[in-house]
Protein backbone atom coordinates (compact mmCIF):
# COMPACT_ATOMS: atom_id res chain seq x y z
CA UNK A 1 0.00 0.00 0.00
CA UNK A 2 1.58 3.49 -1.35
CA UNK A 3 2.02 5.72 1.45
CA UNK A 4 0.54 9.01 0.82
CA UNK A 5 2.99 12.04 0.49
CA UNK A 6 3.76 14.31 3.73
CA UNK A 7 2.21 17.75 2.47
CA UNK A 8 5.07 20.57 3.49
CA UNK A 9 4.02 23.49 5.60
CA UNK A 10 4.67 27.02 3.41
CA UNK A 11 7.56 28.48 4.89
CA UNK A 12 7.09 31.21 7.81
CA UNK A 13 9.10 33.21 5.69
CA UNK A 14 7.23 33.10 2.24
CA UNK A 15 3.70 33.72 4.16
CA UNK A 16 4.86 37.26 5.87
CA UNK A 17 6.45 37.87 2.30
CA UNK A 18 2.71 37.55 0.64
CA UNK A 19 0.67 39.46 3.71
CA UNK A 20 3.68 42.31 3.30
CA UNK A 21 2.58 42.38 -0.60
CA UNK A 22 -0.88 42.30 -0.31
CA UNK A 23 -1.53 44.48 2.38
CA UNK A 24 0.91 47.12 0.55
CA UNK A 25 -1.71 46.69 -2.39
CA UNK A 26 -4.98 47.11 -0.03
CA UNK A 27 -3.10 49.86 1.96
CA UNK A 28 -2.53 51.43 -2.14
CA UNK A 29 -5.75 51.58 -3.41
CA UNK A 30 -7.57 52.18 0.08
CA UNK A 31 -5.64 55.59 -0.41
CA UNK A 32 -6.21 56.05 -4.14
CA UNK A 33 -10.04 55.92 -3.08
CA UNK A 34 -9.21 58.41 -0.23
CA UNK A 35 -7.63 60.89 -2.44
CA UNK A 36 -10.54 60.57 -5.00
CA UNK A 37 -12.78 60.81 -2.67
CA UNK A 38 -11.16 64.02 -0.61
CA UNK A 39 -9.24 65.13 -2.93
CA UNK A 40 -6.07 64.97 0.13
CA UNK A 41 -4.34 61.90 1.65
CA UNK A 42 -2.99 61.67 4.92
CA UNK A 43 0.84 61.62 4.21
CA UNK A 44 2.14 61.29 7.78
CA UNK A 45 -0.01 57.73 7.50
CA UNK A 46 1.36 56.94 4.00
CA UNK A 47 5.23 57.70 5.46
CA UNK A 48 4.91 55.59 8.76
CA UNK A 49 3.08 52.62 6.81
CA UNK A 50 5.98 52.25 3.66
CA UNK A 51 8.63 52.29 6.25
CA UNK A 52 7.38 49.61 8.62
CA UNK A 53 6.76 47.83 5.60
CA UNK A 54 10.12 48.20 4.24
CA UNK A 55 11.56 48.05 7.33
CA UNK A 56 9.65 44.57 7.88
CA UNK A 57 11.16 43.19 4.47
CA UNK A 58 14.45 44.06 5.72
CA UNK A 59 14.98 42.52 8.55
CA UNK A 60 13.46 39.67 6.86
CA UNK A 61 16.19 39.75 4.42
CA UNK A 62 18.66 40.30 6.79
CA UNK A 63 17.06 36.86 8.50
CA UNK A 64 17.55 34.85 5.10
CA UNK A 65 21.05 36.28 5.02
CA UNK A 66 22.17 34.68 8.69
CA UNK A 67 20.48 31.20 7.64
CA UNK A 68 22.26 31.14 4.48
CA UNK A 69 25.91 32.44 5.74
CA UNK A 70 25.81 30.78 9.46
CA UNK A 71 23.90 27.42 8.71
CA UNK A 72 26.07 24.34 9.78
CA UNK A 73 27.45 22.38 6.53
CA UNK A 74 27.34 18.95 8.50
CA UNK A 75 23.87 19.43 9.92
CA UNK A 76 21.77 17.53 7.57
CA UNK A 77 18.24 18.48 10.19
CA UNK A 78 18.89 22.29 10.83
CA UNK A 79 15.98 23.58 10.86
CA UNK A 80 15.76 27.35 9.27
CA UNK A 81 14.83 30.27 11.85
CA UNK A 82 11.02 31.03 11.28
CA UNK A 83 10.03 27.91 10.02
CA UNK A 84 7.99 25.90 12.09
Amino acid sequence: MPRKPIKKKPRYSKVIVALLLASVAVFTIAMTVIFCIKDAVPDTLIGAFFTFMAGEAGVLGLIKHAEKKYKPKDSEDFEEIGDE
